[in-house]
């Protein structure tokens, strides 16, 4: 929302600098994420939030300035401008011509129309182009300039028809019908479908209602008779029949989030008095269809209540004088509080809390007292994990969940399920949500590589979503994306990442946060190369997958260098998560070290002549250790020799070689009994 100080200035009697205005707008909710000059002018942009419509509005913000400043606002008559003339009398009988039916209620639930005859369509006075011009609007004709000037004043969209080119003198708000079309003011010729709502004449639509008019019945010079339109159509179907449309306007983006229904009459007053008095003409009596009102809600607010729960010392003629400034009528009132109207601009207050909201945002957030609390917190998984990470020496991402759907099946792991798909996706680009974070996260390596930055640690904790599961929350994904060197330097060299560097960080990750009897074995996925390609179970249960990314799905995404990711489900994780730390006693007794060498068949898991090993050595065991992997020479075909360093150690006493001896020579049978590993 764009305004001005000197607009604002007409409203109420600011005395605040512009910058220091801004300053107290942000603080109070409505976010002015910048403040400049332009042609003389001091010009504010203003983040409004979805639940204040009432903040698109020159008069809904000059409210807001009132109610921080404690000043009047300066009323505003119809027809009321420095500028502007006073407009001939009103001739109700012009009205009569017109016959306006209202089909679909539910979506139109209030229609005003009224006739002005005998008006001259030329360029609007200078007072009038310099107003819109300041806010970036572009001037078109007096008529029309002055239907968006009280667009911005009051927050009610408005809309003027030539009236003689409405054919049988009929205006029909419906649903339009099969294969109907329309060409709007912007040139275009639009498809319409039975959802969306028209604005229509005896034989076609003219208008899509509360979008855009149609080229048809535009204001031009040759324009005598206007019928002047002001209504409340449905946010939910504006949205839908906009986004479907691709086409948005001023108009819709205030009919989307909801127009005040009790203002519709008022701001055609408005625009008919300026146009009187700009344009000329006989202004006619307005048709009225549909409810003219909404059932205001009465909500009790407790003063003692007020500072309970803001913990501050508000004055009780404080509250009441925010609250009325705000636009709330004070009803029944006693010591203990009062019963105050909500307004019908105001539908985002429902109880007394969201009062006591109002008052503080006007009274000052920063007189709420400071005083430490402290409050016990649960650890936060996702946290953790991410520091985790961090300390690894990876580096977090952040990718959006809605992705190109092309991309999204070609990094989806078997079994392959239904994307959800957006219904009006702003591009393919954001197509559909995201099954898996590896799509996104081979983009954002993808960046970094074309910019030379070729050692790539990444990693992203986000949801993911799948169609079967609407009804569910979504599952929480972590992914780890690695590229380029772990190590390079003059005593070690460069070292590339590779798939046991990854397992590492894996097997890291989960021993820091304490999850014990998980395996990570091979296992297929469609995304990797065969042999570098493995499968993570807790307790049985899938949790995630780790491998090397096939070359061939790489170079789809123009990638040239080895990637390699794990993505592990952070629901099934978090069921396993132990981070409660017992403390144990360290050894007394000296270690003992014996190295085997065995030789394995192809296809046989280090993993499971690791589990074995334990197995078998029982509580002397300390650590299974791989030294070393070598194929070639005097290693039979199909085999491949694999080195353990085994540490054994008691906790009761020191070991003698003779018990070590009996320990790690039934090792060495059972390997051979139950996996067939010989040794060299």
């Amino acid at each position: 929302m764009r305004f001005t100080y000197s607009w604002l200035k007409e409203y109420i009697d600011v005395k605040l600098k512009p910058k220091e205005l801004a300053e107290k707008l942000t603080m109070a909710g409505l976010e002015i994420e910048a403040v400049s000059q332009a042609d003389g002018e001091w010009v504010f942009e203003a983040e409004v939030t979805t639940n204040r419509p009432d903040w698109l509005n020159i008069i809904g913000i000059a409210r807001e300035v009132a109610a921080i400043t404690d000043e009047k606002m300066a009323a505003t008559k119809a027809g009321q401008h420095s500028s502007a003339s006073t407009g001939r009398a009103a001739q109700p009988k012009s009205a009569a011509n017109c016959i306006i039916q209202v089909l679909d209620k539910q979506s139109c639930p209030r229609y005003t129309g009224r006739i002005i005859t005998g008006v001259k369509v030329a360029p609007s006075p200078e007072w009038l182009i310099k107003r819109l011009k300041s806010i970036g609007v572009r001037s078109v004709n007096n008529i029309v300039d002055i239907t968006n000037f009280v667009l911005f004043e009051t927050g009610q969209p408005l809309h003027a028809f030539d009236f003689d080119k409405l054919s049988g003198g009929r205006i029909i708000v419906r649903r339009a019908k099969g294969n109907e079309q329309i060409v709007t003011i912007d040139g275009v010729t639009r498809k319409l479908d039975l959802s969306m709502l028209v604005i229509a004449d005896e034989n076609a639509p003219v208008a899509i209602a509360g979008i855009m008019g149609g080229k048809g019945t535009e204001v031009t010079e040759s324009t005598k008779t206007i019928l002047l339109e002001s209504a409340y159509f449905d946010p939910a179907i504006t949205r839908k029949v906009s986004r479907c449309l691709g086409l948005g306007s001023d108009s819709s983006y205030r009919f989307e989030r909801g127009v005040d229904l009790a203002g519709v009459k008022t701001a055609s007053d408005r625009a008919s008095a300026l146009i009187a008095a700009i344009a000329g003409g006989l202004t006619g009596k307005i048709i009225d269809i549909g409810k003219k009102s909404i059932t205001q809600a009465n909500v009790l607010v407790n003063f003692q209540k007020v500072n309970d729960v803001l913990g501050t010392n508000v004055p009780t003629k404080e509250i009441s004088r925010i609250l009325k400034a705000l636009g709330l009528k004070s009803g029944k009132t006693s010591k203990a509080g009062a019963v105050f109207t909500i307004p019908s601009w105001r539908r985002d207050l429902k109880k007394e809390e969201d009062l006591i909201e109002e008052i503080i945002r006007i009274y000052g957030y920063d007189k709420i007292c400071t005083d430490s609390v402290f409050i016990p917190m649960q650890p936060d998984l996702a946290r953790i994990i991410s520091d985790t990470l961090v300390s690894f020496g990876l580096n977090e991402a952040i990718t959006y969940s809605l992705v190109d759907k092309v991309l999204d099946d070609i990094f989806q792991p078997a079994p392959l399920v239904a994307a959800i798909k957006i219904k009006n996706p702003l591009s393919s680009d954001f197509a559909v949500l995201r099954r898996n974070i590896i799509a996104g996260i081979l983009n954002a390596a993808k960046w970094n590589l074309n910019r030379n930055i070729n050692d790539i640690k990444l990693f992203e904790i986000g949801p993911v979503y799948h169609s079967e599961k609407l009804d569910r929350q979504e599952e929480n994904h972590i992914v780890i994306c690695l590229s380029g060197t772990r190590r390079d330097n003059w005593q070690d060299g460069v070292n590339p990442v590779d798939f046991y560097y990854l397992k590492g960080i894996t097997d890291s990750l989960f021993k820091k946060l304490g999850v014990s009897n998980y395996d990570i074995k091979p296992g297929q996925s469609g995304i990797f190369q065969a042999e570098q390609s493995a499968e993570i179970m807790i307790k049985g249960e899938p949790a995630g997958f780790l491998g090397k990314v096939e070359k061939g799905l790489l170079k789809k995404i123009d990638i040239d260098k080895d990637c390699f990711i794990c993505q592990i489900n952070m629901d099934i994780l978090a069921k396993h998560v132990e981070l409660k730390k017992r403390f144990t006693a360290l050894p007394k007794f000296p270690v003992v070290y014996r190295d085997i060498s065995t030789l394995v068949k192809h296809g046989t898991e280090s993993a499971a002549i690791i589990k074995l090993i334990t197995e078998t050595a029982g509580d002397i065991i300390k650590e299974v250790k791989l030294l070393d992997v070598y194929k070639g020479q005097q290693i039979p075909r199909g085999h491949r020799s694999l080195i353990y360093r085994l540490t054994y150690q008691s906790f009761d006493k020191t070991l003698t070689d003779k018990e070590v001896e009996i320990v790690h020579s039934g090792i060495i049978s059972a390997l051979k009994e139950q996996l067939g590993v010989g040794t060299r």
